[in-house]
């Protein structure tokens, strides 16, 4: 399966905050470092926890298909 870390908490959660608007390069690196900014470490730690459940669980079922 794909356990790319961008499918997860963290980017789904950006994409969230950041819908809805537009931006050029510069932009983007900028609102995303300020999205970022905002959120307290938790937030964080919670995106590494799922990421490494799923992780897990995948070991777990020898890499067969995981729904999301």
């Amino acid at each position: 399966p794909d356990l790319a870390p961008s499918d997860y908490y963290l980017f789904s959660k950006l994409k969230k905050d950041l819908r809805g608007r537009n931006f050029d390069d510069d932009e983007v690196k900028t609102a995303v470092m300020e999205d970022f900014a905002d959120k307290e470490p938790e937030y964080f730690l919670k995106s590494i926890e799922l990421l490494v459940h799923r992780c897990e669980k995948c070991v777990e079922i020898k890499g067969d298909y995981i729904e999301k």
